[in-house]
């Protein structure tokens, strides 16, 4: 009976032990995950800021005042939510919703594209958080790379909507569209994609793709998020 006893307090000690070693080490790579997460949305903030930059730019080297004066209005709102987002992992949807819609105005007032947000009845955008800066830099692809060079004959549709238990955010334009086979050389979907990565490795589950012909289309689907 003694070596039953003393086995079953060595083999409590050593599963006691060998939990201890699982639990640093789930919690040193949730570390390293939320590190390498960071390391990605730091760069992805003066990525967001520099296009912004670049439009008040535009509008002062062609002396276009009155815009110009509106456009530095909108930017420091946009540069208060740019700055209480980059503080946050995730973010309340209404929230994003805000620096969305303040950047898609400032560059309308450079570009003068068409644009119009679809948010369905039964999504409460204060109930929900999204990734901060995840949809983002999609919307500026769409409007630099896709319609800017239409003016008002561009076209932007960003529709939101729950499917079952998902989230999916639509992001559409009228452009002359890209080939997706070839390796991307923008800045934004390279990150977008390696966020996502890092973000699924944390238990999330967000799917990501982009169609591309007479326009482009971008989907994230958000799995059992609401």
């Amino acid at each position: 009976m003694w070596y039953v006893f003393l086995g079953m307090i060595v083999s409590a000690i050593l599963f006691y032990f060998i939990f201890r070693v699982r639990v640093k080490r789930a919690k040193e790579k949730a570390q390293k995950t939320k590190l390498e997460l960071q390391a990605i949305q730091a760069q992805l903030n003066p990525h967001f800021m520099f296009n912004a930059l670049g439009s008040i730019q535009y509008l002062v080297n062609n002396n276009d005042k009155e815009n110009a004066n509106q456009y530095l209005t909108e930017f420091s709102s946009l540069l208060r939510n740019s700055l209480y987002n980059n503080e946050q992992e995730m973010v309340p949807l209404s929230k994003e919703l805000q620096t969305m819609d303040s950047y898609i105005r400032l560059e309308k007032l450079r570009f003068n594209f068409q644009y119009q947000l679809n948010v369905a009845q039964n999504i409460q955008p204060e109930n929900i958080s999204i990734p901060t800066l995840l949809i983002q830099p999609m919307i500026e692809n769409a409007i630099k790379h896709g319609i800017s060079s239409l003016k008002e004959n561009g076209v932007l549709l960003i529709n939101i909507e729950q499917k079952t238990k998902d989230l999916v955010v639509e992001i559409k334009d009228n452009g002359k569209g890209f080939d997706t086979t070839q390796p991307s050389k923008g800045f934004g979907i390279k990150l977008v994609k390696e966020r996502i990565e890092v973000l699924n490795k944390q238990g999330y589950k967000i799917k990501f793709s982009i169609v591309s012909n007479n326009g482009t289309s971008v989907r994230f689907v958000f799995e059992n998020w609401v």
